[in-house]
């Protein structure tokens, strides 16, 4: 049997190989030097470049969007990906990607699923921000993907909202894909390390998380050593892996 792999790209563009399917997150693989419109008159630059470029990617099967503000679904990924990949993200944001000339878009809203390749993903709820900022910062999903016994959550732009957590102890993940960042715009709109923790440290299920979207643009304000600290404070055996850049690794 092939081992599934995550191979961690940069931002929160991750390629995924699980059951034998190739499935890419939030892709964005803008590299230049000029400043980048985020919305809400948020601008911000990208400090690392991703490690993969589009031409560097094997032959993809799905492609995940959590909701396509600029640092998740770019102008590059737009404009070169594959537009007969099928792709699933926010019903909000269906024909949005339809328009761009994506063929195949699956609209998932919260508790809503879908099955393809033999996996089941599910839209777990997501919120980018105070429940005040929705307006602004749109609709945003996270995922839960299950084949065979496994199950792995990946989390989109979220602060940890009491249904994210009901939502996480009936889904019962065993591995986590966490994008931290702790993004601020008027409040904060994604996790730092304490919030992360207030949702991971109960769900017993979860025994490894990969830590993603955290540093690669200036408008990220949470490091590595931060976020750590926060984690070795939790009350459990916890594995918490930042993955290097550009290597295929072992997903479970």
């Amino acid at each position: 049997m092939t081992q599934d792999t995550l191979t961690f790209i940069g931002t929160a563009t991750v390629l995924l190989e699980i059951n034998g399917k190739r499935i890419l997150t939030d892709p964005v693989f803008f590299h230049g030097a000029e400043k980048v419109h985020m919305g809400w008159g948020l601008f911000s630059k990208r400090k690392i470049k991703p490690a993969l470029s589009i031409a560097d990617l094997p032959p993809l099967d799905l492609i995940l969007v959590s909701h396509t503000h600029n640092d998740h679904w770019d102008k590059t990924a737009q404009k070169n990906l594959d537009k007969s990949i099928p792709v699933i993200t926010t019903t909000r944001d269906v024909s949005k990607i339809k328009s761009q000339g994506f063929s195949d878009i699956r609209g998932l809203e919260v508790g809503s699923s879908i099955d393809i390749f033999g996996i089941t993903i599910e839209a777990l709820p997501a919120q980018h921000g105070p429940l005040l900022m929705t307006p602004f910062t749109g609709k945003v999903i996270g995922f839960g993907l299950t084949y065979d016994d496994k199950r792995l959550w990946i989390s989109g732009d979220t602060i940890g909202i009491k249904s994210l957590k009901q939502a996480l102890h009936r889904f019962a993940p065993q591995v986590g894909i966490m994008y931290f960042g702790a993004v601020r715009y008027i409040a904060r709109l994604t996790f730092n390390g304490k919030d992360a923790v207030s949702v991971v440290n109960p769900l017993e299920s979860l025994k490894k998380g990969y830590a993603v979207h955290y540093d690669d643009w200036t408008h990220f304000k949470t490091s590595q050593e931060d976020i750590e600290a926060d984690f070795q404070a939790m009350d459990r055996e916890f594995d918490l892996i930042f993955p290097p850049r550009g290597e295929k690794i072992s997903l479970w």
